[in-house]
Formats: structure tokens, C-alpha cells, sequence
């Protein structure tokens, strides 16, 4: 994760201005799962993740929440529940509307 950091907040020159960056969008949890650390890996049938290795991204929130079976499950088999709260919750400072930059990380 580049950023949100809180040692480097946004608008520090993390980035400079005027960047072009790729994007990748992340339903709610997921988007929070990967600004929190906690997830780490992204299987998509795309090749665009493969040919973007090392490169650096920009994180958006997906336009709906996952819609798909529930996975509280998951996450509290690696998490306990305290630590899944904040694992599945945005960092402190930082917006999550549909469609939002919410992050920026390095693949």
C-alpha cells in the first residue's frame, strides 16, 4: 500500500501531480481488505494483474457492495473478530462512495 499512509497523507507528494495510473476497481469488502493488508492476492481471468506486475495502481471502490455468498466466514477463519472489524472497515480519513480513489498500491 502506497497510500493512504499516515506518514505520508494525501496530497504529499506521494504521487506527483498529474500522474496517469492505471486503475483497479474492488467491490466493498475487498477494496477495505486490500488498503488494510489483509488481502493480498487477486485472481481475476483477465491478464491485465499479470502484465501490470510492479507496477503501481490506483484502488477504487467498486460501484455495489459483493453481492455474493457471505464472506464474514473467511475472513474470521484468519482473523479474530475485533481484528475482522478493522480489517473490513476504511482507514481512518479515508472516503469509500462507489467509484472513489480510495488507495493507491503496488502490484
Amino acid at each position: 500500500i502506497i497510500w493512504p499512509n499516515p506518514s505520508a497523507p494525501c496530497g504529499s507528494g506521494v504521487i506527483r501531480a498529474g500522474a496517469r495510473l492505471a486503475s483497479l476497481s474492488l467491490m466493498s469488502p475487498f477494496a477495505e481488505l486490500v488498503l488494510n493488508g489483509a488481502k493480498r492476492l487477486e485472481s481475476r481471468q483477465s491478464p491485465f494483474l499479470c502484465e501490470a506486475e510492479g507496477a503501481v495502481l490506483v484502488l477504487r471502490a467498486g460501484h455495489r457492495a459483493w453481492q455474493g455468498p457471505d464472506w464474514r466466514p473467511i475472513v474470521r477463519r484468519y482473523f479474530s473478530e475485533e481484528t475482522a472489524a478493522a480489517v473490513t472497515s476504511v482507514p481512518e480519513g479515508v472516503q469509500c462512495k462507489p467509484g472513489d480513489l480510495v488507495g493507491v498500491v503496488r502490484v
